[in-house]
């Protein structure tokens, strides 16, 4: 199985533990680049649109659009191996996100990592 295009997918309830995340990835190594958040504010009108774009199945990228429409916010990661998707999603989880997904193909996307 190819992992270099897989990304992570989380949902936070709150700012203060969006940034807590950020801090956490930026010491596990990763950079900027990789990392993108999507909040209510976002002008971005078609969340569930580039969700599916990257690879992500509809009926999911529009429950994640309509939680950014309700406030909270979408972290997604930008990993490129397992070792480093396993660490997203671990990162993810100890920060108190919901909803963690990995995305690389259906096959992994459907298995469990957190």
């Amino acid at each position: 199985m190819v992992y270099n295009d897989t990304f992570v997918l989380g949902i936070f309830l709150d700012p203060t533990s969006v940034v807590n995340a950020l801090r956490q990835f930026r010491d596990a190594g990763f950079v900027p680049a990789e990392i993108s958040v999507l909040q209510p504010d976002t002008k971005t009108p078609e969340i569930a649109a580039m969700l599916v774009r990257a690879g992500v199945r509809e009926s999911d990228a529009l429950s994640y659009e309509a939680r950014v429409q309700r406030g909270e916010i979408l972290i997604s990661i930008t990993c490129g191996g397992r070792e480093r998707t396993v660490l997203a999603a671990k990162i993810l989880d100890d920060m108190g996100a919901d909803d963690i997904v990995p995305w690389s193909d259906q096959a992994f996307a459907d298995s469990a990592v957190v």
